[in-house]
């Protein structure tokens, strides 16, 4: 049973690979077609936090339209630091498109971004908030949950003590003070503050030691590696 449940989870994971590199190609060619370094004007959901980068902040947008076309995937947006944008609402945006280019500092940069199922750069020069998710959304209440654990560490420990405890739970990098992030660089130790393959391990440990306690520990794995994968 147990080599039947490897087998199987393996040969899952490579039809979803294969799946995905078809929709990824047809992804490019779209986004390929359109005009670089043009205005645009699209609607949009912001479906990540925000995190600042050389003074702004960028998000990762998805349910992109522009009138009645839809894009596939997702898009890198970054907006100047006076638009805080939060998961969930709907933006109606100006932005100048661009395609991601690999660069001698990160010569794998658009790889990684198709990981976030992004395949555009908008660089947006104005943004108007058009509505939200509903509350009860998932992914909403997570981040909430989220939020309010952060208020409570930033309430009980002082800076920049406070930033780093957050940035080890949670993954929230951008109230980390400058000087701290820059110590973290040159030492080499900023895969503490990063989502880590040791984060996942602790994630998957949870519904693991669940399962434990219904079905033998080696099955209790393999259903939990075939999630993940």
């Amino acid at each position: 049973i147990s080599i039947c449940l490897i087998c199987v989870s393996f040969a899952f994971g490579w039809f979803r690979f294969s799946v995905d590199e078809i929709s990824r190609g047809a992804r490019r060619l779209t986004y390929e077609s359109m005009q670089e370094k043009k205005e645009y004007e699209f609607t949009a959901t912001i479906s990540s936090e925000p995190e600042e980068k050389l003074g702004n902040y960028q998000y990762i947008i998805t349910d992109v339209h522009m009138g009645e076309k839809r894009l596939p995937g997702n898009m890198l947006m970054t907006a100047p630091r006076v638009y805080v944008l939060k998961y969930g609402e709907q933006i109606f945006a100006t932005a100048t498109f661009k395609r991601p280019k690999n660069s001698d500092t990160f010569r794998e940069y658009t790889t990684y971004l198709e990981l976030s199922d992004v395949y555009m750069l908008a660089d947006a020069s104005q943004i108007e908030i058009a509505g939200a998710l509903p509350w009860w959304d998932g992914k909403n209440i997570i981040f909430s949950v989220k939020h309010s654990i952060e208020q409570r560490i930033q309430h009980m420990i002082p800076e920049p003590h406070a930033s780093f405890l957050a940035a080890m739970l949670l993954g929230s990098r951008n109230s980390i003070p400058k000087d701290l992030t820059d110590a973290f660089k040159r030492t080499g130790l900023t895969h503490i503050i990063a989502v880590s393959g040791f984060n996942i391990t602790l994630v998957a440990h949870m519904p693991e030691l669940i399962l434990y306690r219904f079905i033998k520990r080696t099955q209790a794995f393999l259903l939990v590696v075939a999630a993940i994968s």
